[in-house]
């Protein structure tokens, strides 16, 4: 597990409209490049994410936007998805 220390996209278009501002169309397209390529890597291992949304989308000091909260998802196994929740350590009461 590692610390989103940039916080997650949900607060960053939250900080841009309250300062009545806009995304830059670059980090846009930095995010969209980024998210693309994390769902094609969790896809290529059978794993759907079934909860994306932008709160579950993490940014990294560095800049990078990382796809997070797989505690509900399916994994592909023989052509049919079934469902597997993460660890019970990190799962809400």
């Amino acid at each position: 597990m590692e610390h989103a220390a940039g916080g997650d996209l949900l607060k960053m278009i939250h900080s841009f409209t309250k300062k009545k501002g806009k995304v830059p169309e670059e980090e846009i397209w930095k995010a969209l490049v980024h998210i693309t390529c994390g769902l094609r890597s969790l896809h290529k291992k059978g794993i759907l994410h079934r909860d994306l949304k932008a709160a579950n989308i993490f940014l990294t000091s560095d800049g990078v936007y990382k796809i997070g909260d797989l505690n509900v998802s399916k994994v592909l196994e023989g052509g049919l998805a079934k469902t597997q929740t993460g660890t019970p350590y990190y799962a809400s009461p």
